[in-house]
């Protein structure tokens, strides 16, 4: 092995708290010394954890600057990293760009691969951190921008690093939408993912489906790493006393929010039948007005806002019933079926009970049913029957709730699992060059 290992991790937003996959990302690393560690990253966002030794950030208003200033983004301060305030954006118009569907058309999306291949994104502030980092690998975490993958080739040919690519959501076989642009997007992208993947040394994925659709398309080894629980693996079962109150927390596009609905909806005939209280709270950063209405008309639902970290615990942990959807429109699904969120991870790991409400074809669905871990009911049909079950039944939330603790310790321990991304990340730099001086 060529020295020391140390990581450039190049993703969207930084390893922080208060994101799915800046949690993920936490979690994957959790066996890494900060020193081992860097990362450049691209959202106007500020780590609330000091997982690396060193932050790069350039942001897409830094990049639109650069055609004036012919420079873009910086390495971070130590004041700036570790703040006790987490949020996924430093301001609510940042929040408001990003999340607008406006910015999310095919046309915005290869306007912003352009902006990023034509600006002076690779400038010598950035060249002279990457040469005092020397890292020994690239960690690539991409996602549907291919100006991402390019970041990764250009730095990886220039320091002759290999690349490791982490693939979690699938962004190459999806039907995507119609349209002439989206139909050319989708090309371009996934021309940029076969040179980027040819070119990965080993890719890390988080679900057998992924492995094997991956390994066979692109012949790179693949191997499954899951999520890994940010939170220790409970000792017993926990909060299975009652179910009056059901929690939901995280994002809920990518049509959960109407799977959400329809469980409020199946909450209040319960409630108008039986003379029942059960309540739905859902702790989101969800802005939009139209999926906060459709939230909203059930008087079961009870919109809770967001919450990050100590507060984000101290709800986690006090639910009595944890709750995880996914949309059955076939748009969504295509978005979502290989992808395991970290808050199924978290929820096996807790001891408390788990009822998930989504179609069997999509992995995290699967991985639920297969191992009898949450409560599930995977055709609409089946809502009020099942969901009625794991509120009335305590054993059966025991007995739930037991299998979900068996299945986090084989498949959702932090440590294990960080391990297994360090031999990979380790084997890589083992075949490796230096970085250049």
């Amino acid at each position: 092995m060529s020295g020391k290992l140390k990581v450039l991790i190049i993703s969207h937003n930084p390893i922080m708290t208060c994101d799915s996959m800046g949690k993920t990302m936490q979690t994957l690393f959790s066996a890494f010394s900060p020193d081992e560690l860097c990362q450049f990253y691209i959202y106007p966002s500020l780590p609330d954890v000091r997982a690396c030794g060193s932050f790069y950030r350039m942001t897409d208003k830094e990049i639109l600057r650069s055609y004036l200033f012919r420079r873009a983004g910086r390495e971070l301060t130590d004041a700036e990293v570790g703040g006790a305030e987490s949020r996924l954006f430093e301001s609510e118009r940042d929040e408001s760009l990003y999340r607008s569907r406006k910015n999310k058309t095919p046309l915005r999306y290869l306007l912003r691969d352009l902006m990023w291949k034509c600006a002076h994104w690779f400038n010598r502030d950035l060249r002279a951190w990457v040469e005092r980092e020397k890292p020994t690998c690239i960690f690539l975490a991409p996602g549907s921008a291919k100006f991402i993958y390019d970041i990764a080739l250009k730095l990886s040919r220039k320091y002759r690093l290999p690349i490791v690519t982490y693939i979690c959501d699938d962004f190459y076989f999806v039907k995507g939408g119609k349209g002439a642009l989206e139909h050319l997007r989708l090309r371009l992208l996934r021309k940029k993912m076969e040179e980027t993947l040819g070119r990965s040394s080993h890719l890390i994925v988080i679900c057998r489906e992924l492995e094997q659709a991956y390994s066979e398309r692109f012949g790179v080894p693949a191997t499954v790493v899951m999520t890994g629980s940010n939170y220790p693996v409970a000792e017993t079962v926990r909060n299975t006393e009652a179910a009056e109150r059901l929690t939901y927390m995280g994002a809920v596009r990518c049509g959960r929010y109407r799977s959400l609905s329809e469980i409020g909806a199946a909450l209040d005939a319960i409630n108008a039948e039986k003379g029942t209280g059960y309540t739905l709270d859902i702790y989101t950063g969800e802005k939009d007005e139209a999926i906060l209405a459709e939230l909203g008309k059930h008087a079961s639902i009870r919109l809770m806002g967001f919450v990050s970290g100590a507060e984000f615990d101290r709800t986690f942990h006090a639910a009595q019933l944890l709750v995880h959807t996914e949309a059955f429109d076939e748009a969504d699904i295509d978005e979502v079926k290989y992808s395991v969120s970290t808050k199924i991870a978290n929820s096996l790991a807790s001891g408390i009970c788990l009822f998930a409400y989504g179609p069997d074809c999509v992995a995290s669905m699967r991985h639920l049913t297969e191992n009898n871990c949450a409560i599930c009911a995977t055709a609409r049909e089946d809502l009020r029957g099942r969901l009625e079950e794991a509120l009335g039944n305590r054993a059966l939330r025991e007995e739930t709730a037991r299998n979900a603790l068996a299945v986090a310790r084989r498949c959702h321990d932090e440590a294990k699992n960080s391990e297994a991304c360090r031999e990979i990340l380790a084997a890589a730099s083992g075949c490796s060059e230096a970085c250049t001086e």
